[in-house]
């Protein structure tokens, strides 16, 4: 998505939330899309840093994390994917937060389902 997103020149905020940088899928790419574009930022939420992570944030993806990173009409392209868990957690925020229904935006790894909160 990101690499679709990144040509639009839209303000591009890219949370990436995993246990640690030893399993952090992407990090290289999507650092290096950070580096090369100035309407992308990414921020980076460990939940389990070893010694040598040094992410942005340390802990899970929350409402109040989003809330700091988005405008407050709410106006905006609300992307995630991931685990079900994970998912339902992104869609339970999005809510929380008011952003209108038709741009909020998901994938399943894995085959597609319903994702209720």
């Amino acid at each position: 998505m990101l690499n679709t997103e990144v040509n639009s020149k839209r303000d591009i905020h890219f949370i990436h939330a995993a246990l640690n940088s030893q399993v952090h899928a992407f990090k290289q790419h999507v650092t290096q899309l950070t580096n090369d574009n100035s309407n992308v930022s990414s921020y980076y939420l460990y939940s389990q840093p070893t010694a040598s992570c040094k992410p942005n944030g340390q802990g899970f993806i929350t409402a109040e994390l989003i809330a700091s990173l988005i405008p407050n009409d709410r106006d905006v392209e609300y992307y995630f994917l991931g685990p079900k868990p994970f998912m339902s957690a992104a869609l339970r925020i999005a809510q929380e937060l008011g952003i209108p229904e038709g741009q909020i935006h998901y994938e399943f790894f894995g085959p597609s389902e319903a994702l209720v909160v």
